[in-house]
């Protein structure tokens, strides 16, 4: 039932009484605000750091007044200038990004990818294009700073001491040679099957736009060295899960 709820009717509890964001409201109100400035043409299209600052910070002083009101409590107060700092990090970035000749292409894009007895759905924060090369980049947006970059939150070493599940351990689709000959294994296939999922004309690399609490972790992290043969991996330890 409770999985019917979240699930189907999408439906999440309210904890009313509460005066302050948890983590999940933080991620929430962030990715609101990006997702509506990459849904405008002009915005996400700007090269200059202020301007993409004051659309961002001028849609979030807007959300927060329509959650919370005129007059937020104080933890709310500091929690939306500690986003509205993230957001200013995040503006010069975008906007050297942006004169590096790359353009958002597309914002929560929904994909579907049929697997031998599932299909695996969800969305994509944002696809971006370079038109003079040809290149395609597929990012999800992280609050935090993600301090173990974008392959160490997908695949993890492995050891002598390592203990496999007991069902899973024989099956090689767990498992993955990373570099200098060690054994790796996944513990996320989420940006791969991004790019399994075919939203774009050609192979597109993955990433994350860690959203971190200083300057130095307000950056986009992407995958080096990220090819189709780890896609086709990823794939295979979907079917596995599935199975």
């Amino acid at each position: 039932y409770r999985f019917y709820l979240k699930h189907v009717l999408k439906m999440s509890e309210r904890d009313g009484g509460r005066g302050e964001w948890n983590s999940r409201d933080f991620g929430t109100i962030m990715h609101e605000v990006l997702e509506q400035w990459g849904r405008d043409p002009s915005a996400r299209d700007a090269q200059s750091a202020k301007d993409i600052s004051a659309w961002l910070i001028d849609r979030l002083a807007w959300l927060v007044e329509r959650w919370y009101g005129s007059h937020p409590g104080l933890a709310v107060e500091i929690q939306h200038a500690a986003l509205r700092q993230r957001f200013h990090w995040f503006a010069e970035i975008q906007a050297e990004r942006r004169k590096a000749g790359w353009l958002i292409h597309a914002v929560e894009q929904a994909f579907q990818l049929p697997m031998e007895k599932f299909t695996v759905s969800g969305k994509v924060d944002r696809i971006d294009h370079h038109p003079d090369t040809g290149e395609w980049m597929m990012w999800d947006y992280k609050s935090g700073a993600n301090e173990d970059g974008v392959v160490k939150s997908h695949l993890k070493n492995t050891n002598a001491r390592t203990v496999w599940p007991v069902h899973l351990g024989d099956d090689s689709r767990l498992r993955l040679a990373g570099e200098k000959n060690k054994i790796m294994r996944w513990i996320n296939l989420q940006l791969p099957l991004y790019a399994a999922a075919g939203l774009t004309p050609s192979f597109a690399g993955v990433g994350y736009i860690a959203m971190g609490d200083s300057a130095d972790k307000v950056k986009f992290d992407a995958w080096k060295n990220f090819d189709p043969e780890l896609v086709e991996a990823a794939k295979n330890c979907a079917e596995l899960l599935i199975e």
